[in-house]
């Protein structure tokens, strides 16, 4: 069987086309082909999280006092370029973002100067529908349409179809682009995701690819994306495959690339992940398959460090020196925090192996204001993720020089917030999924879920920002929770695996 399938692949290098393919995926990792997104997905992610934390946030009273990032100004101190960018964001009364406008200044002396800026419109049932790119055009002295997202949401608020469309200039119309169709089973879980490309000639769409996902006990055990080929057939391309401990948590990801000539999968990459008897993930391996020995060779690996609130303090990584078969370390990323669990500096290094010390490679320091509480922060969409977990002041980042062994002061985000009473009585008819009681309470509650959830993370943390308690349910409509907490205000977040997610407040009294 060996002998066999060996001479298959020698047949197969000799294939130009199949060479070039393995040439393009050489050296990645599971982890790389994973991280490789669409970013039509990304885009349609961004804007389905941004929905669901506008809106379930919005009743938690019927008027609240919100922290809305009104503008943030990036001075950029490299003296090579010297420019000034700045972006300033506007709500409406729901505190969703309505614009956000972009400037550059080459220097202080030097006015600022408009750049490009997004619209954002909304339904009824307050969820994003049309963000418009504009750039400014100093000889017509407008805004000029670049490019349109276009979204649809079924009944239960999440996007079943995002289209792109770009502007003519010459005809003054939008033509269409590109489309993405979602498409999700009874428990709200991305099952399939269609694409098309417009023929202008044709006037039609016309299928470009699509991704199907599958799931066993509601989690996601393979994904396969398809392309279209130079037959213009929909083929197979790039599998995922999940493997699981008992607890759910993740022990590996297999990549492989179909050859449909041939009809078989090969082996891309595998990575393998590690916990401790916390559930931290403290060791991932990375694999490339050995088709000479049928058999998985590691090439990479990273070891994590945890603070006892289980956030990263320190990653490592390495390669593997495959003559010398040992472990080479490559580079290292170090966290610190403050007393609430906050980041306040990220830096990042590689290792000095004739010198055996690490170079500064990277830095960020952050400055926070811990007087707002996050379940009252109101982001806007382009910093939904995770670099905003609290109300920023400012941040600093530096460059680092081996030589000497040292950081340089390199650029300065500066942040500007506005506060706004936001009134949110038409948002009050949308009702939560969860409940909670008894509330107020002496620790002992009960946290009741509708249907829609079925693979949840529960989450709760106190009124500085720290979390006290994490566990993950599945397939259960209700549960006891005994809380070891001093009296106080605690605010719990329910997130179910689609992302869909609640923020309740909880109240302890002893």
């Amino acid at each position: 069987m060996k002998l066999s399938f060996l001479f298959i692949l020698a047949f197969l290098w000799g294939n130009s086309a199949f060479s070039q393919t393995l040439s393009d995926l050489s050296g990645k990792t599971t982890s790389d082909i994973y991280s490789s997104k669409s970013p039509i997905i990304e885009k349609t992610k961004l804007i389905q999280n941004y929905n669901s934390k506008v809106k379930h946030t919005s009743y938690t009273s019927a008027k609240v006092q919100k922290q809305g990032l009104d503008s943030l100004f990036v001075m950029d101190v490299d003296t090579l370029s010297g420019i000034r960018i700045r972006y300033t964001f506007s709500y409406d009364g729901q505190g969703r973002q309505t614009s956000v406008i972009k400037s550059y200044q080459q220097s202080p002396s030097n006015p600022w100067q408009r750049s490009n800026k997004d619209e954002f419109v909304y339904n009824g049932s307050g969820n994003l529908v049309t963000d418009v790119l504009y750039n400014w055009n100093y000889v017509l002295n407008k805004w000029v349409e670049i490019r349109k997202w276009e979204f649809i949401y079924n009944t239960s608020g999440l996007i079943t179809q995002t289209t792109i469309s770009v502007w003519d200039n010459a005809l003054h119309i939008w033509i269409k682009d590109q489309r993405q169709n979602s498409t999700y089973d009874a428990s709200s879980n991305l099952i399939r995701i269609n694409y098309e490309l417009w023929n202008a000639t044709t006037s039609q769409w016309e299928a470009s690819g699509k991704k199907v996902f599958d799931y066993v006990s509601g989690k996601m055990v393979q994904w396969l994306s398809y392309i279209k080929n130079s037959q213009n057939q929909i083929v197979p391309h790039i599998k995922i495959t999940y493997d699981f401990y008992p607890n759910d948590s993740i022990k590996s990801l297999v990549s492989q690339l179909y050859y449909p000539s041939n009809n078989i999968w090969l082996y891309i990459g595998k990575t393998e992940k590690f916990y401790d008897s916390n559930h931290d993930n403290i060791l991932s391996l990375e694999y490339k398959y050995d088709y000479n020995n049928n058999l998985w060779d590691t090439t990479h690996k990273n070891e994590y460090l945890f603070f006892p609130n289980h956030h990263h303090s320190i990653d490592i990584s390495f390669s593997k020196d495959t003559a010398l078969s040992i472990w080479v370390t490559q580079s290292k990323t170090s966290f610190t925090e403050d007393s609430n669990s906050n980041v306040i500096t990220n830096s990042r290094y590689f290792w000095n192996s004739i010198n055996s010390v690490w170079d500064p490679s990277s830095k960020n320091e952050f400055f926070i204001d811990c007087s707002a509480s996050y379940a009252d922060l109101i982001l806007p969409i382009e910093y939904e993720g995770s670099c905003i977990k609290a109300k920023l002041d400012y941040a600093n980042q530096y460059r680092g020089y081996y030589y000497p062994n040292l950081w340089t002061y390199y650029r300065h985000y500066q942040y500007f917030f506005s506060s706004q009473t936001v009134g949110i009585e038409d948002n009050a008819k949308v009702k939560p999924e969860i409940s909670i009681s008894p509330n107020p309470s002496n620790g002992r509650f009960k946290i009741t879920l509708s249907n829609k959830f079925k693979d949840v993370n529960i989450e709760i943390v106190n009124i500085a920002g720290k979390e006290i308690y994490r566990k993950k349910v599945q397939n259960i409509s209700n549960f006891n929770i005994e809380l070891n907490a001093p009296s106080g205000l605690y605010f719990i977040k329910v997130q179910e695996g689609s992302g869909y997610y609640e923020i309740h407040k909880i109240i302890i009294t002893k």
